[in-house]
């Protein structure tokens, strides 16, 4: 973990000596603007409870029950391979409305491509959540930031104040 950027102006020594954030740059050195969060339903929390270890689950590959031709995924969809053996943009499906034929195609490709890009999706929280389950059950990660009320979501934020929350937040944990 990297330390805290301390101020070297600053004539105070010790703990109380003054924080001074340093704005975020862009690989041309250019300060990054933050957009405000949306959903703040979804802010992230870092997680206080523990949970009980993973017991074995029974593994059911959904991707063996679909049919390599993928004629129920894509036959009204737009595809685009994105380089020739990974990534796979597809337009003109809504997740949400996913038959479990085209759920289980969709499991193929993504072992295929490795990655599947569904852009301007018209979802709930609750319909992911539904479409994560019907592979298998959600996970709980006890380490990173999730929805206060939605412990299975990671939310992923690029702001300023989740930033230094991180760098507050001590992550290492030692089992013995």
């Amino acid at each position: 973990m990297a330390p805290i950027n301390i101020d070297s102006t600053s004539t105070t020594a010790g703990p109380t000596a003054a924080v001074v954030v340093t704005p975020i740059k862009n690989a041309l050195n250019q300060e990054v603007e933050h957009a405000p969060f949306t959903h703040p339903e979804l802010l992230g929390e870092f997680p206080t409870k523990t949970y009980d270890p993973i017991p074995v689950l029974p593994y059911n590959d959904r991707a063996l029950k679909a049919d390599p031709s993928f004629k129920n995924l894509l036959a009204d969809a737009t595809v685009t391979h994105l380089e020739p053996k990974i990534g796979t943009e597809i337009s003109g499906l809504q997740l949400h409305e996913l038959t479990d034929a085209q759920k289980d195609e969709l499991a193929l490709l993504v072992a295929q491509r490795g990655v599947v890009f569904f852009r301007e999706q018209e979802i709930s929280i609750e319909q992911q959540l539904d479409l994560g389950r019907y592979y298998g059950p959600l996970h709980v990660h006890q380490t990173v930031a999730h929805a206060k009320s939605i412990p299975q979501v990671h939310v992923v934020e690029n702001s300023l104040e989740v930033s230094e929350k991180r760098l507050e937040t001590q992550l290492y944990r030692h089992f013995n």
